[in-house]
């Protein structure tokens, strides 16, 4: 979840500044109505499996695909 100071991952609630997700590669999901929730490395690879590292998609999917 975004919050006004930054960050703050869904399950274990870190909060963390905005290049601070980035640089540690915090990983967003859709809460299937609309909404991106914010999952810490550590969070995600509980929720979703495999390592950490390997789990957590980088942090603007979008602009790399469409290479902006």
């Amino acid at each position: 979840m975004d919050t006004a100071d930054g960050v703050r991952c869904s399950e274990c609630h870190r909060e963390v500044d905005e290049f601070t997700a980035i640089a540690e590669r915090w990983g967003y999901w859709s809460d299937g109505c609309g909404e991106l929730l914010a999952f810490c490395p550590e969070c995600a690879g509980r929720e979703f499996g495999g390592r950490p590292t390997e789990s957590v998609p980088p942090a603007h999917p979008r602009a790399e695909s469409n290479g902006f």
